[in-house]
């Protein structure tokens, strides 16, 4: 992030998500519409030309950005890199708690996805477009979490917003997956959305400030491969879920695992002061250090341009 580890990480963060929230919240209808009127074939080429734009705007940043770029770190070998992220993850109580509750909570989230199109067709017996609704709804939820996240993260503590969030998201999946028609479960859907963006607005911040500097990238892939894994655990144990619960039961069974999160977190998670407490910005390098209380004496970072990417 060109920003460091600032007072402005947080801001900056929600901007991101409050971007890939409009997308969320448009590109379902214009698929819909160009499925609706010109036909598959259109709206393959659409997404394919989307792709070719998205690649031309990053060659061309790179290219702007080639003079100044820093000298390439030394080469380590890449299980080197994985203990060294693994070692931080393990000392820092505030990422083993953020690894651990976000993980259980993602791969709930996985398997309710997994059985979206069961739910619209077979308990709400709706069409399967109404899954673009849903998606839809979902992304109200997510616009409006992400314009509200900057100002919750530099108000209250990562363990209050997280517990929240997770407890919030939970509720919402009991409301959607119970809704008794499909405009219910597009409200519902607007409900997970909203706890759903600050979740993961905090936990990418909260990242980014926990990690030291030379473990950052480490880190943010580490939580990468957890969300990866927790989408395949997901998508794989809700089938059989199904199989042996029935749809209605395995869909309450699967959100109240969501909810497991919440203690999780409470009790994984220290309780360091809000994002408003964090260290000033050193105004000669837009940077700041790593919020000493969520790093461990003797491990305190130095400031950090690098970035925790998100899901």
């Amino acid at each position: 992030m060109v920003i460091g580890a600032g007072p402005d990480l947080a801001a900056a963060n929600a901007l991101t998500a409050l971007s890939s929230s409009m997308l969320r919240l448009t590109a379902p209808p214009l698929g819909a519409l160009l499925l609706a009127g010109p036909g598959l074939t259109c709206v393959v080429l659409t997404d394919v030309a989307s792709y070719l734009a998205s690649a031309a705007l990053v060659a061309r940043a790179g290219h702007h950005a080639a003079g100044a770029r820093q000298p390439p770190p030394p080469e380590r070998h890449p299980a080197a890199g994985l203990r060294a992220g693994l070692r931080q993850v393990a000392r820092v109580p505030l990422l083993r708690g953020l690894l651990v509750g976000n993980g259980v909570f993602l791969t709930a989230n996985a398997a309710l996805t997994v059985l979206l199109v069961p739910f619209i067709t077979e308990q709400l017996h709706a069409p399967g477009y109404g899954l673009g609704y849903l998606i839809s709804g979902l992304g109200v939820g997510f616009v409006a979490g992400s314009a509200l996240s900057g100002r919750i993260l530099g108000r209250f503590s990562s363990r209050q917003i997280l517990v929240t969030a997770h407890l919030a998201g939970g509720g919402a999946y009991f409301a959607l997956f119970n809704a008794p028609d499909l405009a219910a479960a597009v409200m519902a859907a607007t409900l997970v959305g909203l706890p759903g963006s600050i979740l993961l607005v905090c936990v990418e911040t909260h990242v980014q400030r926990a990690a030291t500097a030379g473990t950052l990238g480490r880190v943010g892939a580490i939580f990468f491969a957890t969300d990866s894994l927790a989408a395949v655990a997901g998508a794989l144990g809700a089938p059989a879920l199904v199989a042996v619960l029935g749809l209605a039961r395995a869909l309450n069974t699967i959100s109240a695992d969501a909810l497991l999160a919440a203690p999780l977190t409470w009790k994984l998670l220290p309780n360091p002061p809000s994002l408003a407490a964090a260290p000033a910005t050193d105004t000669a390098h837009g940077q700041a250090a790593t919020n000493p209380a969520s790093v461990p004496s003797g491990q305190q970072s130095h400031p950090s341009s690098s970035e925790y990417p998100r899901r």
